[in-house]
């Protein structure tokens, strides 16, 4: 292997700090070399280096984000699909993510979120037709399966 030019070092330097500093994706780093104007061979390389290196890791981002947006943020399955797929990360690595996580938990946090939805519209909409298909709306804006929100809702 070639010993890397000195912008090529200092590259792969400023990518390393800006993985360390948190969970990224492949094509957040893209990005972020593009800026600062790396060639596409040389992004090639720095995001090859960082890969093997351990700063860099498309499965480890996908569990961080399914655990921080799921879990502590009350996203649905749908919602943290689409947001993996738009920053890159493959079907297969995000469904895997996505199933490591414990049912039983993100089903208590669909419940809270649910639960403090319907505190929230209570007041609003003393209907319960109505307050069910807010609530019923609201879950599936967050990203929750039909069958979730159902069996939450009735």
């Amino acid at each position: 292997m070639d010993t890397p030019t000195p912008s090529l070092a200092a590259l792969k330097g400023r990518a390393a700090a800006y993985c360390a500093a948190e969970e990224r994706c492949q094509s957040a780093v893209r990005k972020k070399l593009a800026a600062w104007s790396a060639t596409p061979e040389e992004t090639d390389h720095v995001i090859e280096a960082l890969q093997d290196e351990g700063y860099l890791d498309d499965h480890r981002y996908a569990r961080s984000f399914c655990e921080c947006k799921m879990l502590r943020h009350g996203w649905g399955r749908r919602k943290v699909m689409w947001e993996l797929r738009q920053k890159g990360v493959s079907a297969d690595v995000a469904a895997e993510a996505i199933a490591a996580l414990d049912p039983e938990a993100l089903h208590q946090v669909l419940c809270e979120v649910a639960d403090r939805k319907r505190r929230e519209l209570q007041p609003r909409c003393p209907d319960p037709y109505v307050l069910r298909q807010r609530l019923t709306a609201y879950l599936a804006q967050r990203g929750y399966e039909y069958d979730e929100i159902a069996e939450v809702t009735k």
